[in-house]
């Protein structure tokens, strides 16, 4: 629960996709943004909020096995939202593909 908490509360996750917090958006002054690939990928990043959505689902099976009905549905609302925060922020039109 405190990891959860620090990615909704530092790292946008009660918004939008997550935002890599050491980074600001400009990929040439950027530090890498995962430890797989050492890419500098910007402030956004897929793999990280690919991570952040399979946390969220993996959060919300434990706080139903928990019954804690009021965590659930919060964390629930989170998870519904992101298939079209992730596709309105990775998506690429003209290439047909993901991007980030």
């Amino acid at each position: 629960e405190l990891v959860m908490n620090f990615l909704i509360l530092h790292m946008n996750g009660s918004l939008e996709i997550l935002i890599n917090i050491i980074n600001e958006g400009i990929s040439e002054k950027s530090r890498p943004s995962t430890y797989m690939d050492q890419v500098k990928s910007d402030w956004k990043d897929a793999w990280i909020a690919l991570t952040f959505y399979t946390t969220l689902n993996n959060i919300i099976e434990l706080e139903n096995v928990v019954e804690n009905e009021k965590q659930r549905k919060f964390y629930q609302l989170l998870a519904d939202k992101f298939n079209y925060l992730f596709d309105e922020t990775f998506w690429n039109e003209n290439t047909g593909r993901y991007v980030g």
